[in-house]
Formats: C-alpha cells, structure tokens, sequence
C-alpha cells in the first residue's frame, strides 16, 4: 500500500500559454531582485556614516550587472519578438499552404473525376464502337434494303398475279355454270348432248382458254369411271326398252360408239379438255336454240311425234302379235 501511495505520478506537459506565462513570470521575478540588490546597495552606501571606498564599487557592480541583465533581457524581448514574428509569418505561410494544399486536394479531385468520367466515357465509346463494327457497313444495308424492297415488290406482283387468277378462274367457273345451265336447258339425251358437245367445247375452251383449269378443284357432279359405265349401260338399256314399246321408231345412233361419245360428254361436263381440240382457236359457237316443243324434254326421253309427221303404215303392220283391228272379221283371225 505505500509504495502504491508514493508512486510518482506522470508530468503533464504545458501548453504553450502556460509555458509563455511561466517563462514572464521568472524573467519578472528576476528583475525585481535585481532592482532590489541595486537600491539595498544604494541605501547603503548613502546611509552609511563612515563612506567606504569600496562600497561605492560594490554599487557600481551591482549597477553594472543590473545594466547587463537590462540590456540581456531587453534582447531576450526583442528575440522573442521577432520569434512571434516569425511565428506568426511562419503560421500565415502555413495557413497559406494549407490554403494551396487544399485547393490542390480540390483540383486534384476534379482531375480525378474528370480522369474516370473519361474512362467511363472511353469504355462506354469502346462498346459502341465494338457493337457498331459488328454491324454490317452503310454499304451493305442499303443493299439489304433494296434487296428486301425488290422481294417485297415480287411478292406484290405475285399477289396481284394470283389475283388475277382467282379472278380468271372465277370468271372461268362463272362460265361454266352457265354452260351447264345451258346443258341442262338443252337437254336432249346422251345422244344429243354429245351432238352438241364440239360446239360446247370451242365455246368453252374460247371463252377459257387462258386460265389452267388442271389446277381448279374437281367440279361437284364429275364422273368417275364406273359412273361413266352405268350411264352407258343405262342409255343401251332405254334404247332396247324405246324399241320394244315402238319396233317402228327411228334407233338413235350417236357418232362414234356409245361410250366414246359418253366420255366426251363427262370430258365436257369436267372441263377436261384441252387446247389442242379441233377448233379451240375459232370464235365462239351458240349451241343450238331448242325447239319450242322440246323444251320440255328430258335427257333420256324419247320425243313424241306429231301425228302429220308419223308415217303411213298398212293396218296389218300397225298391229302387234296378238292384236286385232276394228275392221277385222272372224275368217280372218281364224287364218
């Protein structure tokens, strides 16, 4: 515990006021003893009764000493004034520095962000001037362009060409409607519609001739191959059937065979033709205006005759096996 107690404890340094202050007080202190040991040893060698000859040289010592440390102090004021001068030039030149130094800081961070904004700038320039080298040349876009502008031009003229022939194929399947509108007015039979089915063709191969019909869909009611030979068949079967109720009508033969002149008939009805048919190139032929009695009949009817056209048969001819007459007697259906 004692020696605790007189551990010595650690000098605190002065500030620079405290030093000052302590440094006048001491150079104060001293003048005044000085002062004092003058005038004691003035007093006595004034007072004293008996003058002693050497008290006046002590006096003249003590004086010139005080003189001395005068004059000591006196310059030791002057250099401490010139050291607060000095002082104080040397605080206004640092202050200045400071002042420079920081105005230098300032630049030097301007320069500095200046310098990296510069950098950016330059990265970011060289990015875009990377992205802008791999992009194809001024050259070579326009010729891109021009290119894209000739497809797109193609692709209108093959637009307007496809509607063109749309519209050709529409006109074409609007004529053949009315060509088989036609037909059906005209309706005779097979045999007559394969009379007028050269003229149907140069009709229908002048009107169409410039529109592909190999590329149109198949037309609803075409025939096919077993159907083309029903239709024959059908038609030789209501032959044999019209000679056998009338032995005496005229049988209907159609040029060529029957099933050629089908064939041509389903070729017409399809519009399966060609150019180089027999007369394609020459104008258009109106089919043949029916007669006002045989616009009621149909295809595969067999036309009545009028009575003034009928020929003039005997009686015995007129009658079937079997069949009597009026003016017939008993002898002779006896014979």
């Amino acid at each position: 515990m004692a020696e605790a107690e007189f551990k010595p404890r650690p000098i605190v340094p002065l500030t620079p006021e405290e030093e000052e202050n302590l440094v006048n007080t001491r150079l104060a202190m001293e003048d005044r003893q000085q002062v004092r040991r003058v005038t004691k040893r003035w007093q006595m060698h004034v007072n004293s009764d008996i003058p002693h000859p050497e008290s006046s040289e002590h006096f003249l010592l003590e004086l010139e000493s005080f003189r001395l440390a005068y004059r000591k102090n006196d310059i030791i004021v002057r250099a401490e004034e010139r050291q607060v001068i000095e002082y104080q030039e040397s605080k206004t030149r640092l202050e200045q520095e400071v002042i420079q130094v920081l105005d230098e800081i300032e630049k030097l961070k301007l320069t500095l962000e200046e310098s990296q904004e510069h950098r950016r700038r330059k990265i970011a320039y060289d990015e875009i001037a990377d992205k802008i080298n791999e992009l194809p040349s001024r050259a070579e876009q326009e010729n891109q362009i021009n290119a894209l502008l000739a497809e797109v031009a193609a692709i209108k003229e093959e637009k307007a060409a496809d509607d063109r022939v749309k519209e050709e194929r529409k006109q074409g399947l609007a004529e053949l409607n009315r060509v088989f509108d036609l037909l059906r007015i005209v309706g005779k039979g097979a045999g007559a519609v394969v009379q007028d089915s050269d003229a149907l063709v140069h009709e229908v191969t002048a009107v169409d001739g410039d529109v592909d019909m190999a590329s149109t869909q198949p037309i609803e009611g075409e025939m096919e191959e077993g159907e083309e030979r029903e239709v024959d068949s059908q038609v030789i079967q209501e032959s044999r059937t019209t000679s056998t109720l009338n032995p005496l009508a005229t049988e209907f033969h159609p040029q060529g065979s029957g099933s050629a002149a089908l064939l041509m008939r389903n070729r017409v009805l399809r519009g399966d033709y060609s150019a180089s048919t027999p007369g394609a190139g020459s104008p258009i032929v109106g089919s043949p205006a029916p007669a006002s009695g045989d616009a009621d009949v149909e295809m595969g009817e067999i036309q009545s005759q009028p009575k003034d056209s009928l020929p003039i048969r005997p009686p015995s001819e007129e009658l079937e096996e079997g069949e009597a007459s009026d003016n017939s007697t008993l002898s002779s259906l006896d014979d």
